[in-house]
């Protein structure tokens, strides 16, 4: 069987896969109320830790990714974790399903890393890249030696899934430091916005307590023989000593 027809048996395969597939789990746009509901620490457990080199021969520094499983409904994820060298990239579990969806649509041609910039809620530049890079690692795709960067969906993928399924029945679930971190700052970010909001409360308390002290020394000054008898002539009693009024 050619290089070729074998593509074409994968790429079929690709599309039986998404046929039976669900609908996909990352959703390009998650509403407001998905994002608060998020729990900071993951539902997917860590099945595996792994490095691997970046799709470009030319590119520096190794990729550290990472594979999961979510018990719920048995699906597999894949995240890349961290980058020896420079160039930011989001840390998301994308579910392998929907890179399978993806990749079918192709119908066994070959294709650029950047097919799944769609998957990420976070914008980056390397996001797609370093998830090619990681898809490559685990023999889910392939390259041809003169071009690197053109990517085919994996004639074979029996060693992936015969490598995955032990670790799933075994419940392995590593230790997962990246939800730690997360969980850290968010708690940092909580613990920042309470401080700001005492800090406003009390800078409102401080010009409320400013203001009422201008508007008190703003009033006029109280007259307090306003509120006394008129005095009296001091010779009104004693030239008239019964209050009869003069005769004339």
């Amino acid at each position: 069987m050619t290089s070729r027809t074998k593509r074409k048996s994968a790429a079929t395969a690709a599309t039986q896969r998404k046929a039976n597939a669900p609908q996909p789990s990352s959703p390009v746009d998650p509403t407001p109320e998905d994002q608060e509901a998020a729990s900071p620490v993951s539902t997917i457990r860590i099945l595996k830790k792994a490095t691997c080199p970046k799709l470009s021969p030319r590119g520096n520094g190794e990729l550290t990714y990472h594979l999961g499983y979510r018990d719920e409904d048995g699906q597999v994820f894949l995240r890349v974790t961290a980058n020896a060298s420079s160039g930011y990239f989001s840390q998301e579990w994308i579910a392998l399903k929907d890179i399978d969806a993806l990749m079918a649509a192709e119908n066994g041609h070959g294709f650029k890393a950047i097919l799944f910039k769609p998957l990420y809620h976070q914008k980056g530049a390397n996001n797609h890249g370093f998830l090619g890079a990681a898809l490559k690692a685990e023999g889910i795709v392939e390259v041809e030696e003169e071009q690197p960067l053109v990517l085919y969906v994996a004639e074979d993928r029996t060693a992936f899934d015969q490598q995955v399924a032990p670790l799933v029945e075994e419940g392995t679930a590593l230790h997962d430091e990246v939800a730690e971190e997360n969980a850290r700052k968010e708690a940092r970010k909580q613990e920042r916005l309470a401080e700001q909001q005492r800090r406003r409360e009390a800078r409102m308390a401080q010009e409320k307590a400013a203001a009422d002290a201008k508007s008190a020394a703003s009033l006029p000054a109280t007259d307090d023989a306003t509120d006394q008898e008129a005095p009296k002539s001091p010779d009104s009693d004693a030239e008239n000593p019964d209050g009869t009024a003069a005769e004339g």
